[in-house]
């Protein structure tokens, strides 16, 4: 999806990585956050800058407010606590602050960039997985659809968070996503 949407190799490897070094949701991993060596065994694999965008988006918190993801977008209002991101409006050039998922009592600077590559990538893996239809699902979800394939075709739910989130990335991303009026437009949750 990532090189669909003409993404540079480097998020488009990250997001096929993302969850390498383990992240929310995600209690296992193949390589070690903590061990250079491991995080070298992956940059053999990718290379340096993937590997970084990939450290970037398992090592911290969430840069957004988490509440938007587990509502879905259903806030009345664009919302966040103080230091996150505000899903739909512009991404603060100076970047962000927040706490290391490996340490707490470190914080990890996001630059703006870094708050858009993780958004793409964030928006690309859920797009796949939650569906009727997915491995994701399939493991993770007690739900069964009556028909494994071809499935519904239905997309899951959240595009109106996707859509304030892409709408923050799109003016740093190398290509703008043709979803959601090609990233300007923001659905409502009434809307899905």
């Amino acid at each position: 999806m990532l090189a669909a949407w003409g993404q540079a190799e480097d998020t488009c490897r990250c997001g096929l990585f993302h969850s390498a070094y383990t992240r929310d949701g995600f209690f296992f991993r193949y390589f070690d956050i903590c061990d250079e060596s491991s995080r070298q065994d992956l940059r053999d694999v990718v290379g340096a800058g993937a590997e970084a965008q990939i450290y970037n988006y398992c090592v911290g918190e969430s840069p957004w407010d988490p509440g938007e993801y587990m509502s879905m977008g259903g806030y009345p209002t664009p919302h966040a606590p103080p230091g996150k991101f505000v899903l739909g409006e512009p991404i603060d050039p100076a970047g962000y602050d927040v706490p290391s998922r490996v340490d707490p009592s470190v914080s990890i600077h996001y630059s703006a960039q870094d708050i858009a590559n993780m958004s793409v990538v964030f928006v690309a893996d859920l797009m796949e997985q939650i569906n009727t239809v997915s491995t994701y699902g399939d493991i993770y979800h007690e739900i069964s659809p009556d028909v494994l394939w071809p499935g519904t075709g239905l997309p899951g739910m959240g595009f109106a968070f996707y859509s304030r989130m892409l709408k923050s990335a799109a003016p740093l991303l190398p290509a703008v996503p043709q979803v959601f009026n090609h990233c300007t437009e923001i659905l409502a949750p009434q809307d899905e």
